[in-house]
């Protein structure tokens, strides 16, 4: 019984270790960044050398969630999408992808395309890069677990836009790129977590004249009723101005004129048999493991309240 116990709260402490919110690290010298990175576009391709940075084409957005999902807003953040017919993508946590693992099977189901923004949300730059390599690695199970599919996209917690890489990002944006992965980083920046408002967070996400971009927003981390009550007015708004929405994987294919369905193949890639089940199987084991631990609460609850009223403290 106790071999359990500790089980339970191993596989607890696997699944809940999600940094809390911050900035990240200071921004440092950005001498080894080069000039055509950080002065270019915000979809990174450091898979092959030289690296290539593409820009959104005009009059096109890709909106970009990052920490969820989350059991209150995905589903209505995914019900506004589905309302104006428009497609997203999510850079999900792996951590609570294996909790909720329904909402990103349905976010993908509906078309929208699922990215990674690392198991823990810790900063990558403080982390060796076999610690970052395992952040991408398990996120991965959990997405294989939850869709059938694989992600080579990538978005840093704490990252902005290509202008703001200094040396640190830059080194982490090679090491991923060796391992496969693009960076994905943001052009429009809403600032929705600081929950300033509808109006701001719309006019933030808003691209100017007819720039391309994509467009950061939230679907977990806090309150999210104002990024919901923004999108209703802000996808209106950009369709009226021509706006196409694309997934940050149409926004490439675009950029590059490759095929979208080429572009997939590495982006949205078929998980083996192996890696869809283990994913199962780690985030059926996440919420046995949350509902024991649920369970034993409620009943230590009872038994110190019945400690309480019978007089014996």
């Amino acid at each position: 019984m106790t071999l359990v116990f500790v089980v339970v709260l191993l596989v607890q402490g696997y699944v809940n270790a999600v940094g809390k919110a911050g900035t990240g690290h200071p921004a440092g010298a950005y001498d080894r960044v080069p000039d055509a990175i950080r002065n270019g576009g915000s979809m990174i391709d450091a898979t092959h050398s030289p690296a290539r940075s593409y820009a959104v084409p005009a009059k096109t957005v890709a909106l970009t969630f990052d920490d969820g999902p989350d059991p209150q807003w995905t589903p209505q953040i995914l019900a506004t999408l589905r309302k104006y017919h428009v497609h997203a993508t999510f850079f999900a946590v792996g951590a609570r992808v294996l909790k909720d693992p329904g909402l990103v099977q349905q976010a993908h189901a509906d078309g929208n395309e699922i990215g990674i923004h690392t198991f823990s949300h810790p900063d990558l730059t403080q982390l060796s890069p076999a610690d970052r390599q395992d952040q991408l690695s398990r996120t991965q199970l959990a997405i294989a677990g939850a869709t059938g599919t694989t992600s080579a996209l990538l978005r840093p917690p704490y990252s902005s836009s290509a202008s703001a890489l200094d040396n640190d990002d830059w080194s982490v944006v090679q090491d991923v790129g060796r391992h496969g992965y693009l960076t994905v980083l943001t052009d429009r920046d809403s600032l929705d977590w600081e929950r300033p408002g509808v109006s701001k967070i719309i006019r933030n996400a808003t691209p100017d004249n007819t720039d391309g971009a994509i467009i950061l927003m939230h679907d977990a981390g806090g309150d999210r009723s104002e990024t919901v009550q923004a999108l209703n007015k802000l996808i209106p708004a950009l369709q009226s101005r021509g706006y196409a929405f694309r997934t940050v994987t149409e926004a490439l294919a675009a950029a590059t004129g490759v095929s979208v369905a080429d572009e997939k193949k590495r982006t949205d890639a078929p998980a083996s048999a192996v890696d869809h089940w283990r994913g199962w199987g780690l985030s059926l084991a996440a919420r046995i493991a949350d509902g024991i631990v649920a369970t034993l609460l409620v009943l230590l609850g009872i038994v110190v309240g019945f400690w309480w009223s019978s007089g014996s403290c």
